[in-house]
C-alpha cells in the first residue's frame, strides 16, 4: 500500500507566486487571456483549508521522494 503525502503550503506561494507570476496572463489578438485552461487544471492541484492555507497531496511518496533525491544532485528532466 502506497502512502499519500500531504504538504502543507503557504496562500502567498499558490495564489501569488504560482497563480500571479508563474501563469502570467497574456492577451491574445482577440483581447481573452490564453493559456486559462491550463491555469485551471494546475490550480486543481492545490485545495484549499478552512484557515485559507493550501495542501497538495502527492499519491506516490516513493516516486515523489526518488524525483527529489535526483533533481537536488542536479540531474534534470532533459
Amino acid at each position: 500500500m502506497q502512502t499519500v503525502l500531504t504538504i502543507p503550503i503557504s496562500k502567498g506561494i499558490v495564489e501569488v507566486i504560482i497563480s500571479d507570476m508563474f501563469f502570467k496572463p497574456e492577451l491574445d489578438k482577440d483581447d481573452e487571456e490564453m493559456d486559462l485552461i491550463t491555469k485551471t487544471n494546475t490550480l486543481k492541484l492545490f485545495h484549499q483549508q478552512d484557515d485559507g492555507s493550501y495542501v497538495a497531496k502527492v499519491s506516490n511518496a516513493i516516486l515523489y521522494n526518488l524525483t527529489l533525491q535526483h533533481t537536488s544532485v542536479g540531474l534534470s528532466f532533459r
